[in-house]
């Protein structure tokens, strides 16, 4: 006979075995995995993340896709010990379902995307590019019209948009760049990891296209600033299209 009422305790018990198997994960990540699979609703969900936090089992972290919850020593230590307490059908259904989740939630943290209407009316897409935690690329973009399953044209076209943007920029590329000053739609710096960081623009003073990226090699950097003004408008054209045709079960056809 099914449960009308699950005990707080395993509930809890749930999310701590969940963050151990499929690793950090924001509220919402955890209320899609609970609420698809009818654990529990939010109102449980969010009272016991709450409980968790407060008796040390769980802890917030930053993190650049979101704030994610992950389990500590002392959560590890209750799930090895009384991970029990959850039902063998609930045990079963979660261990089913973990592998499919683990590679969806890993998937949006590492290409987060969003979206925001401006005032004219166009939609500015944000597109980014995750390694663990370090930004590798983070690219706006505004359109003319609103791309549905965005999430999904992101993650079938990211590597080949980052090899068309790095591919595109680095050709000519000799490896002896002199420190010429950069133009305005352009900036690097160096950050405290010792990566070095170029941001370019198009146009300069409100951007329909901009891109900030995260390289080693300075020279290549500053060959990146000086190719920027010349490919941008290119660039901008092939990645609308590719994320416009990124749904497509046929290949784009070439003109």
């Amino acid at each position: 006979m099914e449960r009308h009422v699950i005990p707080d305790p395993e509930n809890r018990m749930i999310l701590l075995k969940t963050l151990s198997s499929i690793g950090p994960l924001s509220d919402t990540q955890l209320l899609i995995f609970v609420t698809d699979l009818s654990l529990m609703n939010y109102f449980s969900l969010h009272l016991n993340l709450s409980e968790l936090e407060q008796q040390g089992l769980i802890e917030q972290f930053r993190h650049p896709f979101a704030m994610l919850y992950r389990i500590t020593s002392s959560g590890r230590y209750m799930i090895e010990n009384f991970s029990k307490i959850i039902p063998q059908s609930r045990q079963k259904l979660l261990e089913k379902n973990f592998a499919s989740y683990r590679d969806m939630f890993r998937s949006q943290q590492l290409m987060p995307v969003s979206e925001s209407v401006l005032p004219d009316g166009t939609t500015c897409i944000r597109l980014q590019l995750l390694e663990k935690d370090l930004l590798v690329l983070d690219m706006h973009i505004k359109v003319n019209h609103h791309l549905s399953c965005l999430e999904t044209r992101w993650q079938n076209t990211a590597a080949e948009i980052y090899g068309l943007i790095s591919d595109t920029l680095t050709e000519g590329f000799l490896g002896n760049d002199e420190k010429a000053s950069f133009p305005e739609t352009v900036s690097l710096t160096k950050s405290v990891r010792g990566e070095w960081t170029l941001y370019m623009a198009d146009p300069p003073d409100d951007p329909d296209f901009s891109i900030i990226i995260s390289l080693a090699d300075e020279a290549l950097c500053r060959h990146w600033a000086r190719r920027w003004a010349d490919t941008c408008s290119a660039l901008r054209e092939a990645v609308v299209s590719l994320l416009h045709h990124a749904l497509d079960t046929s290949p784009v056809p070439s003109d």
